[in-house]
């Protein structure tokens, strides 16, 4: 049995599928519509914050993407309206119970959750953009990477950090020494507390296998021949700093260089932004996915 239902009413549920489309069909008892709308807005939702964090170049193309999906939003949200200003009219008996209006509660508080839920991702963990040649061969120009920006731990040699120098830019490199720690270069080897660090050929000439100390594993770095930065202090690392190379040692201006001469100098430990973790894109798509 049906009667038809007031314009108040109406109202309501109009406004209502116009803020949590899906939700006022769920109230009209046509869950099938209700799955749909709901299904899609929270597709929408997760497409558009998935994006934003990815996206490191926001070009004027990249805006008018998250333009066009937000246009797309608000157009679900008012089709939603529309159907259930017409489906509304009639009032069916009985009601189903699962349609009452506590059962719209837990789908608010899902999308609120999907909408919370990304920036606190995003306080965790964060994606970089390779910009340059410096971490060759092991982080290619136009990489892609998650670092982790929290619960680092002690900072242990060998790990990429991304970094914020004082000039405002983010750079990235390798830790080779700490705190406390001598460290120069000799013909473009490391030389940590007096002992040089392990190095071993590969099979290309400019490629060399690196381990430095307490290094779990080892790491590829670059030497295309005879440059400024391969003569280097020794130097002790100040409290609080950690000295940064670059794995192309030849195209890098890293803690060898001062700030003046555009490196980076002794980075203070308070300018990690997060630790480098895995690849998540790359031209070479056999290198995604590839642990750092």
């Amino acid at each position: 049995m049906s009667q038809r239902r007031g314009w108040l009413a109406r109202t309501g549920l109009t406004l209502l599928a116009l803020v949590l489309p899906g939700a006022a069909h769920l109230r009209l008892g046509r869950y099938r519509r209700a799955a749909m709308l709901f299904g899609t807005v929270v597709a929408f939702v997760i497409v558009i914050k998935a994006y934003v964090w990815l996206v490191t170049d926001w070009t004027f193309g990249a805006w008018l993407v998250l333009v066009a999906a937000a246009v797309a939003t608000v157009a679900l949200s008012v089709v939603s309206a529309a159907l259930t200003w017409r489906d509304s009219r009639l009032r069916e008996r009985p009601t189903p119970a699962w349609s009452r209006w506590y059962a719209v509660v837990p789908a608010a508080l899902l999308l609120i959750a999907i909408n919370a839920a990304p920036p606190e991702i995003a306080a965790s963990i964060r994606n970089f953009s390779i910009p340059s040649e410096s971490m060759l061969p092991s982080l290619r120009v136009g990489d892609r990477l998650v670092a982790q920006r929290r619960h680092l731990g002690p900072l242990a040699t060998g790990q990429v950090f991304v970094l914020a120098t004082r000039d405002g830019e983010v750079r990235i490199g390798r830790l080779v020494a700490t705190a406390g720690q001598s460290v120069a270069l000799r013909s473009g080897r490391v030389i940590i507390d007096g002992q040089p660090v392990s190095t071993q050929p590969t099979a290309d000439a400019m490629v060399w296998r690196e381990q430095l100390p307490g290094e779990a594993g080892s790491h590829l770095i670059r030497d295309e021949g005879v440059t400024l930065g391969d003569e280097f202090g020794p130097v002790t690392v100040p409290p609080g700093h950690l000295f940064i190379l670059g794995d192309n040692r030849d195209r890098s201006a890293d803690s060898r260089f001062p700030v003046e001469d555009f490196g980076i100098g002794m980075v203070a430990e308070s300018a990690v932004l997060g630790r480098a973790r895995f690849l998540y894109w790359s031209h070479d798509r056999s290198r995604i996915g590839r642990v750092l």
